[in-house]
């Protein structure tokens, strides 16, 4: 049951139905100790009435709540993408700009799957109209991985929103993620970006989105490539890239990292 504070005459009316809960939930059965069948049962039957009422004087309970996925149901092929999609933690920024504005999902995958994300995002003037759309994927979400999405619009916004779908990630791909590793440099107008692939496969299209912070407020959106001339990065390799920010104030920079191995 999840815990919610009941108060005034809801409170009491709890507080009654569960004193009611427990009064029905004390009549005898063996033997029904002289209590007719027939009151037994309505007795039963209105203890479970109070019952439905006093869950929903208390919030519910966890029944229609997806349940958590684990890496027993991933060995036995199972997936239920809505179990998934609560185990998503998701972060969400918003920067607007002088020529367009910005927002960011940063999106850890706390599921024991590898997944495909597809995420729907719509912007919103103060009155509530649709003023820009725009669709990210990223097919490759190793589990325990974090990865940012970034949907941008030429007009200030108000109010952002967005949907998530999620699935397995095909066997087309094999997720790369947690074998790459990054450091970053602060430099005047720039932060140079340093990844390297600790793994022991070739990463392909390894891309890295940067979020330039004055303080706690995201300023300014970046994103480029730690790749060679095979669109890769090899095992045990370390590439380096310029993250471009000129004129704006910043502090610190956080990367996040997209890739994947073609499996076939």
């Amino acid at each position: 049951m999840r815990g919610k504070v009941v108060k005034g005459l809801s409170g009491i009316l709890a507080l009654t139905l569960i004193l009611c809960v427990g009064m029905i939930g004390c009549v005898p059965v063996a033997g029904l100790g002289g209590v007719s069948r027939q009151e037994y049962e309505r007795a039963i039957a209105e203890r479970d009435e109070y019952k439905k009422q006093l869950d929903a004087l208390m919030g519910g309970t966890n029944d229609s709540q997806p349940a958590m996925a684990t890496k027993g149901d991933v060995e036995k092929g199972r997936f239920d993408a809505e179990a998934v999609k609560e185990q998503l933690e998701i972060v969400q920024y918003t920067c607007n700009g002088k020529y367009s504005s910005t927002a960011v999902l940063v999106i850890k995958n706390n599921s024991p799957y590898d997944l495909d994300v597809n995420a729907n995002a719509t912007f919103k003037d103060g009155d509530g109209a649709t003023i820009g759309a725009g669709s990210q994927m990223d097919p490759a979400v190793q589990s325990g991985a974090q990865v940012a999405m970034q949907f941008h619009n030429q007009e200030a916004f108000d109010t952002f929103d967005y949907d998530l779908t999620v699935k397995q990630t095909d066997d087309y791909f094999k997720c790369c993620n947690n074998d790459l590793s990054s450091e970053v440099t602060l430099a005047k107008n720039k932060a140079v970006i340093t990844v390297t692939n600790n793994g022991e496969e070739a990463a392909e299209f390894v891309q890295y989105t940067s979020l330039f912070f004055k303080g706690e407020q995201l300023v300014y959106v970046g994103m480029g490539y730690c790749i060679d001339n095979d669109q890769q990065l090899k095992p045990g390799k370390s590439i380096s890239s310029e993250s471009m920010a000129y004129g704006i104030g910043f502090d610190r920079v956080e990367v996040y990292l997209t890739a994947r191995i073609n499996a076939r």
